[in-house]
């Protein structure tokens, strides 16, 4: 391995970049990359005479750049001779339930140890919560769990090395019941002005995957026109990015529709486009930057911010300098809103320094951020077998094999037994270990190795056994002689069948989609060559008949007709024509659109009020409005999302209700509601003033028992703590003591309480106790005085 480092200095954070002979090198299995802001390095594993050149690195920011040069030659080896890539056993096709976890496994051999890439259907997978690697000794395994649909297809393994690369292929069938399209997150209505970006967010579910269409103003949106662009994002999701808004192409009601063979869905927002004003102008300001991230190797670190900025301002991230987009591996971005952003890192593959920048046609402005990684730390465990060993039958002179699989933490040790004898590696014996599968071969089996077989696995935690039988049975003898037979032959003589001629039916009037009132009866025709066929009409796969609720089926001629309730049968209309030549069908949508009702804007039926509580208290606030509405809670102008910052939103169809689990002192402030619907919205808004929370008095130091001689000064001095601030209290002997009695001097200063009595006497002797007392409780302690009579 060769190593090049180097220590960095510059303010603003320098970007860094390494090259070989001028050309940039990129992290991967060979080359490894590092940067914190302070040091960089650079290593390369197992160098090969083709890395010899001038390596390069190099800083710079706005103030300037510097680089440093340093040349590396790499002499080949005469002894070593290289392997490329080869399997020497593939992955296999897999059949599973959605929601299953499933295992491919290959085991492949190269000279140099070649990198593995598991790709679906042609795409590179990164490793994630669902997706685990492990590629030791050869051995490569892909884990998936809680597969879903979009699994389905093609599993690629690909061994490279710098010989050559090698693939193997294996299916993966999902099976998937089928169910109708329902959208998981709905439309959001949105305002903005004009020329600004607007982004909304849709997700929708069902299988068949639906077929989903937007329209905007009653017309159709094509992707790329108009200033429209609509991301599929795969798994459902879908993104519509409206940049430059303007008010005579957007300002309306925007309608996504989803449709499979068993049904549709659909979900409608408004877009509200206001006049610009560019006086309102302003260059980005972070509202929030991001923080520093520390988290355990292989967890997702995630960096979060607000940004506001007129015209809404472009946002760019960069790690370690590097520009990272939604194709960089390890990386995920997330748009809450216009303002709202967050990158997710995969802490497995980066760590260093984050930046996120914000840019418009005023200005521009940058928020760093340190994303540090440390080890994940296991928990320890005893030794449990997850796959215990099972009875075998082998025969006389063949091989017998166990397996036992075993989870444990520190990883365990080993022992296999044959009776009382502990077996141990020899030309017959093999013992393999892998990722925490065990297995024991015993070549060979002889009649004398038969009995018990057992494990015993073992570390600082525990141990645990598993045990079974082996047996053999006595090999049957080759047979050497025999007698030939001779078969009868049969012969079947098929009788020739005539079949009358006929023709395919050939569709020659398809059926087109169909866009209607819901309630509004929809016509479909088709014609069909020759008509002598048999008919049949179906929607969303189930077929319909004449006479059935909303449906009236008729044919005249070659034209065959179905009438049909769109409120009741909105989805895909099948017609099949089929003889004994042959079959033929046409299928299309009948989307069924709900009438627009005109609305008037929601209006409150109760009033919200100032409220004052304590922090930590549980604070619940409902609003009810006096027809159905969407509802949005604002807290000093910052949307508040459910499940986020101990905030729990519970919308109905008419209320809304706000609770804050524990509410706490940066949640003070003015609490806004807007219900909205198709007619306008409405206001609501209180002020909430958080104190602090109550905390008990607690001692925390003193007071300690004297002893002194008569006429000495006793002073005595506690400090206590406690919210509100506790009022404190002496007693002497049961009397409370208070500043004007003689020679008694009580004061304090911060969480420090003292009691003074000077020139004591017997009188004074005693118990002596302090008190403290505020809303959130009392506490007290006792002391003794003694003082000593002095005679001289």
């Amino acid at each position: 391995m060769v190593s090049f480092e180097c220590e960095v200095e510059g303010w603003p954070e320098p970007e860094l970049i390494w090259l070989v002979d001028e050309q940039p090198l990129r992290p991967s299995h060979d080359f490894k990359l590092e940067y914190d802001g302070q040091n960089a390095k650079l290593e390369i594993r197992d160098a090969q005479p083709e890395d010899t050149g001038i390596y390069t690195v190099r800083i710079k920011n706005e103030f300037g750049s510097v680089e440093s040069n340093a040349r590396l030659v790499v002499e080949p080896d005469p002894d070593k001779n290289y392997i490329a890539p080869e399997f020497q056993a593939v992955i296999e096709d897999v059949e599973c339930n959605e929601g299953d976890t499933v295992k491919f496994k290959a085991v492949v051999t190269g000279d140099p140890v070649p990198d593995i890439i598991w790709m679906i259907n042609g795409i590179p997978l990164s490793e994630s919560d669902k997706i685990k690697f492990i590629s030791e000794d050869g051995i490569c395994i892909l884990t998936i769990t809680d597969v879903s649909r979009h699994f389905d297809g093609t599993v690629t393994c690909q061994s490279v090395n710098r010989l050559g690369t090698q693939n193997c292929d294996a299916q993966l069938k999902v099976r998937v019941p089928p169910s109708p399209p329902h959208f998981e997150r709905p439309l959001e209505d949105k305002i903005l002005q004009e020329e600004q970006t607007v982004v909304l967010e849709t997700e929708v579910s069902g299988f068949p995957d639906p077929n989903v269409s937007f329209m905007i103003k009653g017309k159709p949106i094509v992707s790329g026109q108009n200033g429209i662009e609509i991301v599929n994002r795969g798994d459902g999701c879908y993104r519509i990015e409206i940049s430059k808004a303007n008010i005579d192409l957007h300002d309306g009601e925007i309608v996504c529709t989803a449709i499979n063979e068993h049904g549709q869905a659909e979900s409608r927002a408004r877009i509200v486009v206001e006049c610009i004003d560019k006086d309102s102008f302003s260059a980005p300001t972070f509202v929030k930057d991001i923080e520093d991230q520390t988290v355990k190797y292989g967890e997702m670190a995630i960096f979060e911010t607000s940004i506001r900025g007129s015209p809404n301002p472009e946002i760019s991230w960069f790690i370690n300098g590097q520009k990272v987009d939604k194709t960089t591996p390890g990386i995920h971005f997330e748009t809450q809103s216009v303002t709202d952003h967050k990158l997710i890192v995969d802490s497995a593959q980066y760590a260093g320094t984050i930046l996120c920048r914000a840019e418009n046609s005023v200005g521009r402005y940058e928020t760093k951020a340190k994303l540090t990684v440390i080890s994940a730390e296991k928990k320890k465990r005893a030794p449990e077998f997850i796959e215990k060993l099972i009875d075998t039958n082998v025969t006389e002179g063949s091989n017998a094999v166990f397996e036992v699989r075993v989870e444990a933490e520190p990883t365990a040790n080993l022992k296999w037994f044959l009776g009382e004898k502990e077996l141990t590696e020899s030309e017959r014996v093999k013992i393999r270990e892998f990722d925490g599968s065990w297995k024991l071969e015993i070549n060979k089996l002889t009649t004398e190795e038969s009995g018990i077989i057992r494990c015993v696995a073992e570390n600082s935690e525990g141990s645990s056994e598993t045990s079974a039988h082996l047996t053999w049975t006595k090999a049957k003898k080759s047979v050497n002689s025999g007698v030939d037979e001779t078969g009868a032959l049969l012969t079947v003589q098929e009788k020739a069948m005539k079949e009358q001629q006929m023709n395919v039916p050939v569709i020659t009037k398809t059926l087109y989609d169909q866009t209607v009132k819901s309630g509004e009866m929809a016509n479909f025709e088709v014609s069909v060559e020759p008509n002598e066929i048999i008919a049949e009409w179906y929607n969303n796969g189930k077929q319909l008949i004449d006479g059935m609720p909303g449906v009236k089926i008729s044919q005249q001629n070659s034209n065959f007709m179905l009438t049909i309730d769109s409120a009741q049968y909105a989805g895909v209309i099948t017609f099949k024509a089929s003889n004994k030549a042959g079959k033929a069908e046409s299928s299309a949508n009948l989307i069924a659109i709900q009438e627009k009702i005109i609305q008037k804007a929601p209006e409150f039926l109760n009033t919200l009020n100032d409220i004052s509580v304590k922090e930590g208290d549980k604070v619940e606030v409902t609003i009810e409005s006096d027809g159905n509405a969407t509802f949005e809670w604002v807290l000093n102008e910052k949307t508040l999302q459910n499940g986020i910052g101990g905030i729990t939103i519970k919308n109905e169809e008419s209320k809304s209700v706000l609770i804050f689990d524990q509410v706490s002192l940066e949640q003070v402030g003015n609490i806004k509601v807007i219900a909205t619907n198709e007619g306008g919205q409405a206001f609501s808004s209180f002020n909430m003033t958080v104190t602090e929370k109550d905390i008990a008095p607690e001692i925390i130091a003193g007071p300690n028992s004297l002893s002194i001689k008569e006429n000495d000064t006793a002073e005595f001095r506690v400090e206590i703590t406690g919210k509100p601030t506790p009022i404190v209290k002496w007693q002497l002997n049961g009397r409370e003591l208070s500043p004007s009695d003689t020679n008694i001097t009580i004061k304090s200063f911060e969480e420090v309480y003292i009691l003074k009595i000077e020139k004591a006497n017997v009188k004074h002797a005693g118990e002596v106790v302090v008190t403290a007392e505020n809303a959130g409780g009392m506490v007290g302690k006792e002391v003794v005085l003694k003082v000593r009579i002095s005679f001289f």
